[in-house]
């Protein structure tokens, strides 16, 4: 039995399309399965969409992630992006908590923690970045003013930074508790500081709390981020208030909404060797405590 020349005519299109199809898929499959075998990770660009308003956070992360660790840069004309990085700017130091994607005001940028060398200073001075990298879960950085290396992975609650500082100095690290991302004033979406505390309990603990107001899609209520640090190096003096390098040895400071306050850790001058840190937070408590406890994974180094 002949079939119609047209009919014919008309199918061989849907056949080709269907055999490219086809093609595509197997090549499809193919791709997918060398990029498993080899790691898909290694496919991920986490620079993708972080300039030209895509806002996208380039920090590292795990999917649903609720702590989002990663740079905050220098604002162009006071107005903090929305994700903490800017293509351009220098860096002020790593906070724990950013969104991503976002338009409008800023959010979060809380618990802003950044690595110094030589005599504690009462106003750190911002850094210009240099061999700035990203993958999927990993950020790694260069302090270009101290030298010294910063490489950031997080959990789901909690992250791992290794800072590599130059040797030969003393080592500083710093809890700026008062820090979160500022812009959308005009549009009253702009974050405030509530309150803020910082306790320095041994020579490698460091807890405390910061409350904010205010904030992207004009969030009328505060929150309050709790942190808990253990570095796997003890420090050498320790203290709290960032301002004026008040209270030494570690007291409890409680801070206005005027100054960059929080603690210290100084270490002894380094052979190379890098000082690691874990710190966990949390929206409940302090992490480690019976009411978070059961939200957040015990924090070992």
């Amino acid at each position: 039995m002949k079939l119609p020349f047209r009919l014919v005519a008309g199918c061989l299109p849907v056949l080709f399309l269907v055999a490219l199809s086809y093609g595509q898929s197997v090549r499809s499959k193919s791709a997918h399965s060398s990029a498993a075998q080899s790691g898909i990770a290694g496919f991920v660009d986490p620079l993708l969409g972080v300039a030209g308003g895509g806002n996208v956070f380039p920090g590292a992360a795990v999917p649903f992630g609720m702590i989002k660790p990663g740079p905050d840069m220098v604002a162009p004309e006071g107005h903090d992006a929305n994700a903490g990085w800017n293509a351009d700017g220098d860096i002020r130091g790593f906070s724990q908590t950013h969104v991503s994607g976002t338009g409008g005001g800023a959010k979060y940028g809380n618990i802003l923690v950044e690595p110094t060398t030589g005599e504690m200073e009462p106003l750190y001075p911002n850094s210009p970045r240099a061999d700035e990298k990203a993958s999927a879960g990993l950020y790694s950085v260069t302090l270009a003013r101290t030298g010294i290396g910063v490489e950031i992975t997080a959990a789901r609650r909690s992250a791992i930074y290794r800072f590599q500082y130059p040797a030969g100095g003393k080592a500083n690290l710093l809890f700026d508790v008062s820090h979160c991302l500022r812009s959308g004033v005009q549009t009253g979406e702009a974050q405030s500081l509530v309150s803020a505390e910082a306790v320095v309990l041994s020579p490698t603990e460091v807890t405390g709390s910061t409350t904010i107001t205010g904030g992207w899609n004009k969030q009328p209520n505060t929150f309050t981020v709790y942190f808990y640090a253990k570095t796997d190096t003890p420090a050498e003096s320790w203290g709290t208030g960032l301002d004026n390098l008040q209270q030494p040895c570690g007291k409890p400071w409680t801070g206005s909404p005027k100054n960059n306050e929080g603690a210290w850790l100084t270490f002894a001058p380094k052979d190379g060797r890098p000082v690691q840190m874990k710190i966990g937070i949390s929206f409940i408590s302090i992490p480690g405590t019976p009411q978070s406890r059961s939200r957040n994974p015990r924090l070992r180094l």
